[in-house]
């Protein structure tokens, strides 16, 4: 455990950096808007493209500027994009947010679960897979069959499909009712699980659970962007995508740690999860299907 720790230490640098990424990203489109809008050239956002002229003047030494205005409208410029992001929790949005957190950090948790939770089935653990018990070598490290990679791989495989159903249904039933629905595929597909049978039944189970789990992720991946508006589209696509690493951060306590304890009870936490997934879907107050992108501060 202390190894894992200090192994952990190069990505708490990144994850630090990363809160300095998305200000720095600002701060230059700040400077841009700045110099453009004091010049009167250009005002982003709200000029046609006919009024802007063929050459723009560039930043040299010699350009003058009045630094100490310069600096107020860059505070203020600065301040008003910080306060953009209270807009995903407005009071038109706030209840849409809050489940996209979590189908987000659900959809995180049961796509990397049931890949993990394949690779921890086929090792021998379930008692349902004593043929597959795997042999050791001088290192204790499980050795896996010829066969059991196969069988690994088809679940994999199982991402295409789930792509191409959710591109044919989710134009039929909406983005709601189809993340619903892949949802409880996912749940059927986990509960599934406690049939012992044999490694190629469970395979065409874990291949099921892939395919709905693969489809949910990218529906809510679709739906999300929909249903936000312009100004703040990008900033609530990060802010969720990073809901979902919540999930993948942990699901492998319970695919890895907890399954060998207790096989039952790990599987029976994912059917769970994705129960909640279900009703989350429902609960969603706009359906984006067949509307237009919204410009606008807020959607109703």
């Amino acid at each position: 455990m202390p190894r894992l720790a200090i192994k952990t230490l190069p990505k708490l640098r990144t994850f630090c950096y990363c809160f300095l990424l998305w200000l720095n990203y600002n701060y230059i489109l700040v400077i841009v808007s700045v110099f453009y809008s004091n010049d009167g050239i250009v005002s982003f956002g709200t000029a046609s493209p006919t009024q802007v002229p063929e050459e723009m003047p560039l930043l040299d030494d010699d350009y003058e500027h009045d630094h100490e205005s310069d600096n107020i409208k860059l505070l203020d410029n600065i301040k008003g994009r910080l306060l953009m992001y209270t807009d995903i929790f407005n009071k038109g949005m706030w209840k849409t947010t809050f489940l996209l957190w979590i189908l987000w950090i659900g959809c995180g948790w049961i796509y990397y679960g049931v890949v993990l939770l394949t690779t921890s089935i086929f090792h021998g653990t379930n008692h349902c897979f004593t043929e597959l018990q795997n042999t050791s070598n001088e290192s204790n490290c499980e050795e896996l069959s010829n066969g059991t990679y196969i069988k690994i791989f088809w679940t994999s495989v199982a991402e295409l499909p789930g792509l191409v159903v959710t591109i044919i249904i989710i134009e039929i039933l909406g983005r709601k009712k189809t993340m619903a629905l892949e949802s409880f595929g996912t749940m059927a597909g986990f509960l599934l699980l406690f049939v012992c049978s044999t490694s190629e039944v469970t395979t065409l189970f874990l291949f099921l659970t892939r395919a709905f789990a693969t489809g949910v992720f990218q529906t809510v991946y679709v739906y999300t962007p929909e249903v936000y508006p312009t100004s703040i589209r990008a900033s609530a696509l990060g802010l969720h995508t990073t809901a979902s690493r919540i999930g993948a951060l942990l699901t492998p306590f319970n695919a890895q740690v907890v399954f060998h304890s207790s096989d039952i009870a790990a599987v029976s936490f994912y059917a769970g999860s994705c129960l909640l997934l279900v009703i989350s879907s429902l609960l969603l107050p706009i359906e984006t299907k067949g509307k237009s992108m919204k410009d606008g501060p807020s959607v109703r």
